[in-house]
């Protein structure tokens, strides 16, 4: 009895240890798709605000009852919001 109560707590030990070893490295792939994602993020952000420098839109500002036409860069908008 006192043989198999040994046996099951070495069972039972190298299963946790077993267990944790694998949790590990799910843990280290999660977070190296996360720092992936990241990057991929960053980079779509860093297109996107670059593509946003191009547009250029009209605008038309009224001075009493004359209206002149300016276009403005949205760069500044896209910035601040985010």
């Amino acid at each position: 009895m006192r043989k198999n109560k040994k046996e099951g707590a070495q069972n039972l030990k190298n299963a946790v240890a077993a267990q944790q070893r694998a949790l590990a490295t799910l843990a280290q792939a999660t977070n190296e798709k996360i720092k992936q994602t990241n990057a991929h993020i960053a980079a779509n952000s860093a297109q996107i605000v670059e593509n946003a420098r191009k547009v250029i839109c009209a605008c038309w500002m009224w001075v009493g009852r004359v209206a002149f036409y300016y276009p403005y860069d949205l760069t500044a908008v896209l910035v601040a919001g985010s």
